[in-house]
């Protein structure tokens, strides 16, 4: 069976003197997990209803006017 690891050889002690390297380390770690993450501008064919690049799905009981509306996007 395999041993469990003790706390000290998980984590280094504070005293040695490499300590402030890894502990910056795990700093820039959980910084880069927790930054909310930045996105591009979209770019709209339809402003503020059909982004340029992505899918859009019109859908709707029959009778509904998709057709119609399509139409008029196309047409716009």
């Amino acid at each position: 069976m395999a041993r469990q690891p003790r706390y000290g050889e998980l984590y280094p002690d504070p005293l040695d003197p490499n300590w402030p390297e890894w502990f910056e380390e795990k700093v820039r770690f959980m910084e880069a997990i927790f930054t909310p993450p930045t996105f591009k501008e979209l770019e709209w064919v339809v402003e503020g209803l059909i982004p340029r690049g992505y899918l859009t799905l019109l859908a709707g009981r029959p009778k509904d006017g998709k057709t119609c509306l399509a139409t008029a996007l196309g047409v716009a």
